[in-house]
């Protein structure tokens, strides 16, 4: 599971993403080291040929879902069953998204505490999770965790390795490709910090 993630989009966010921004639309990256479910955060779609930036908010609504009331969405997706949920299904095959991010908070629960973990590149760098989009909302695709995680929590989300990030917003790319990049990434490129207890 995912429930928590840091956003601090840095000078070259235009660039690392290829997107075409205006000052006006990079003046609405908010850092944000804390982000929550039902808050609404830039995303990266292919839109034709080229990224797009969006703004979307976090708990998915599947399409066949969007006449009925839903108070929060689903904020993350298990990658085993993307291809067979109707929840993620059409999403999977048609509206997949870039999450941008620089970290995520997994916590370790003892009886007495609940230790939050925050999970970064090592070089702190900017990096995107798998994501799936749909009426405006998106969630994050989840799967194993790595050695590191593991040693907080069963579930980690997917972070693509930034080779594939066009492979998973191609709207052609064959689903087999797409589900083998959804695996935990390497404990090696990895660091994680304790942090205080809630």
């Amino acid at each position: 599971m995912c429930g928590r993630y840091s956003f601090y989009p840095p000078k070259n966010f235009a660039s690392r993403f290829s997107l075409e921004l205006s000052s006006k639309d990079l003046d609405k990256l908010t850092p944000n080291g804390n982000v929550s479910p039902g808050q609404v955060m830039p995303v990266i779609t292919k839109n034709d040929n080229s990224n797009q930036l969006d703004f979307m908010k976090w708990g998915l609504i599947p399409a066949w879902a969007k006449n009925y009331k839903i108070d929060h969405g689903m904020i993350n997706a298990r990658s085993e069953s993307l291809a067979s949920k109707p929840s993620f299904k059409d999403s999977f095959q048609n509206s997949r998204c870039l999450i941008p991010a620089t970290g995520f908070y997994e916590w370790q629960k003892t009886a007495k505490t609940s230790t939050p973990y925050l999970f970064q590149l090592k070089d702190q760098s900017l990096f995107s999770f798998a994501g799936l989009f749909s009426n405006s909302t998106y969630t994050i695709i989840t799967t194993d965790p790595n050695p590191l995680v593991s040693k907080v929590h069963h579930r980690m989300p997917v972070i693509l390795n930034q080779t594939d990030e066009s492979i998973w917003l191609n709207p052609n790319s064959n689903p087999n490709l797409l589900l083998s990049l959804l695996k935990p990434f390497p404990s090696q490129f990895m660091s994680s910090t304790q942090q205080s207890p809630s």
